[in-house]
């Protein structure tokens, strides 16, 4: 895998449905950049924001200047409705954006983009994108290159390290190989 310190890597993570490897990638090079001066994007379709955010403050060892979480599709468990309001907590270094429908891929993005724009002040950050096989149940490969396509560039120019995490069993070799090609290394975990 690249070294820590290059910025704008784009990772493919193939893992099991049920592991956990991505965010544990994650912690991995938040903590080799700098846990301090390292924000957070967390993409999620399967949890809610309050999860995450609980997360990465239970797994990091100091705690980031900012953690973003963007919550795609209907998630339990946030105490917030999915309105696609975006709150921030008391200090204001936690925040959380809600997007009721998966296929809306442009809203996704603007999600991102406003997220890099207010934290400009940053070298770098730390990108968790969840289980792409679930917008995969949404929407065609095609569709999905083509947003993967948009975003991966996105966050090469935001210098960003970001994990994205697709269970390779879930999908046909030419779908694996077609996304798998958006990406500048991968890492496959058996399990």
């Amino acid at each position: 895998m690249n070294d820590a310190r290059q910025l704008g890597t784009n990772v493919l993570v193939l893992a099991p449905s049920l592991s956990s490897v991505s965010t544990e990638r994650c912690v991995e090079q938040v903590e080799a950049l700098g846990p301090a001066e390292t924000p957070i994007l967390d993409l999620t379709f399967t949890d809610s924001p309050d999860r995450r955010i609980e997360t990465w403050q239970r797994r990091l060892s100091t705690p980031p200047p900012a953690i973003e979480v963007v919550a795609v599709g209907r998630t339990r468990g946030s105490t917030d409705p999915n309105d696609g309001s975006v709150r921030y907590g008391a200090d204001g270094r936690f925040g959380a954006r809600t997007i009721d429908d998966p296929r809306d891929m442009t809203g996704i993005g603007i999600a991102v983009t406003e997220t890099f724009d207010r934290w400009s002040a940053w070298d770098r950050a730390v990108v968790r994108v969840g289980e792409l096989t679930t917008l995969l149940q949404y929407a065609e490969t095609s569709t999905v290159f083509r947003f993967l396509h948009v975003l991966t560039n996105r966050l090469t120019e935001a210098n960003a390290v970001a994990f994205f995490r697709l269970a390779p069993d879930a999908h046909d070799e030419q779908t694996v190989g077609t996304l798998f090609q958006l990406f500048d290394d991968a890492i496959r975990i058996e399990e």
